[in-house]
Formats: C-alpha cells, sequence, structure tokens
C-alpha cells in the first residue's frame, strides 16, 4: 500500500495558492509605489510651473513697471498665469498660478520696485 497518494498534487495546490498570494501582495505594492510616482510627478510639475509663471512676470515687471501679469496660456502639459496688485508706493504682490492634471498651485512674492528691477522680498 502507498498511504502517500494524492499528497503530491495537494503540495503543488499549496505552492500555487502560496505562490499566487505572493504575486498579489507584489502588485499591490507595484500599484501602491506607481501612485506615489504620479503624486510626486504632479508635485514637481506644478511647482516648475509656478516658477516659470513668476520668472516670466518678474522678467516683464523689470522691463516695465506697469506690467499687470500675464493671461493664462498653456505652458507644456499645463497652464500658468499671473497677476499683479499694488501694495503701496513702489510694492506690489504677484501670484503666479499653475494647474497640472486636474490640480492647482499658487506662489505669492512681495516685490519692491526700484529703478535697477524688481527686487522680491518675501515668497509665499
Amino acid at each position: 500500500m502507498r498511504p502517500r497518494q494524492g499528497y503530491g498534487l495537494l503540495l503543488a495546490l499549496v505552492v500555487i495558492v502560496v505562490m499566487m498570494t505572493a504575486l498579489g501582495l507584489l502588485a499591490s505594492s507595484l500599484r501602491m509605489g506607481m501612485q506615489e510616482v504620479k503624486r510626486e510627478l504632479r508635485t514637481v510639475s506644478l511647482i516648475a510651473l509656478t516658477d516659470a509663471a513668476m520668472a516670466e512676470t518678474l522678467a516683464n515687471l523689470a522691463a516695465d513697471n506697469n506690467f499687470d501679469g500675464v493671461q493664462e496660456y498653456r505652458f507644456g502639459d499645463g497652464l500658468i498665469s499671473s497677476e499683479i496688485r499694488p501694495l503701496g508706493p513702489r510694492k506690489v504682490e504677484i501670484r503666479a498660478r499653475a494647474s497640472y492634471g486636474g490640480h492647482d498651485r499658487t506662489l505669492r512674492a512681495e516685490v519692491r520696485l526700484t529703478p535697477s528691477g524688481p527686487l522680491v522680498l518675501g515668497l509665499r
């Protein structure tokens, strides 16, 4: 008599179940990692876009103290714009905005207008 008959099949099924569980956990981990990468890409893109809007606004403000901001337009995969509002004599606030992937970011700068060009006093 062979009392071990059928145990090979049972062992094979157990190994398959364990392998499928391990692969499921690996797939879940990879999916979470990809979500984090997408979130990081969105954050970095928004920072770069608001920096671009701010730089363009400061450059235009250096050329013309009466410049009032950048109208919204497509820049790469996002949208950028800016507006300038007076805070007092020779002092303005720039609000640079960016949109990317359904999310928005605003960067504010307090700027003093000097004869040699705009001087950024602070960023928020």
